[in-house]
């Protein structure tokens, strides 16, 4: 399987070796802007312009958690290994953890300047990486339990 984005506000899950598209996934109001697979592949999250992202079952198609709180667009989206969680980066200036069954926010990390491109997990989901348009990288240690 592989997931992919589209300006036309939706994602979709494909079986490559046939080349169908197994579920469209509509509920963005705008473009999604990334996608990604928990470590499983049971799950696969969706981040847009629309400020939300959303976590989907891709054995249905159907959407599991809606992430709202960001105040402006979700460049990037992020399972922990444990798939208990999702990291979304934002041009709000901040990272957010959500937890990937409910939708709720766990944890805001603010402190940078600019738009954050990127963000990443450790092994251990216990700490996290950003990198931020105002040319700093850092490093936040999740105040939050991983289960």
């Amino acid at each position: 399987m592989i997931v992919t984005g589209s300006l036309d506000s939706t994602a979709r899950i494909w079986d490559v070796r046939q080349a169908l598209s197994l579920h469209v996934l509509k509920g963005h109001e705008s473009e999604v802007m990334d996608v990604c697979f928990s470590i499983d592949g049971s799950k696969v999250a969706t981040s847009s312009i629309d400020k939300t992202a959303k976590v989907w079952s891709t054995s249905t198609g159907e959407c599991i958690a809606t992430c709202i709180g960001h105040t402006d667009e979700i460049g990037k989206v992020m399972f922990n290994p444990q798939r208990t969680k999702i990291l979304t980066a934002s041009d709000d200036f901040t990272c957010r953890i959500w937890d990937a069954n409910t939708g709720s926010e766990l944890e805001s990390l603010s402190g940078h300047e600019d738009y954050v491109l990127t963000c990443a997990f450790n092994y251990n989901g216990n700490r996290i990486i950003t990198a931020s348009k105002d040319d700093t990288v850092r490093e936040w240690i999740s105040m939050k339990e991983t289960v």
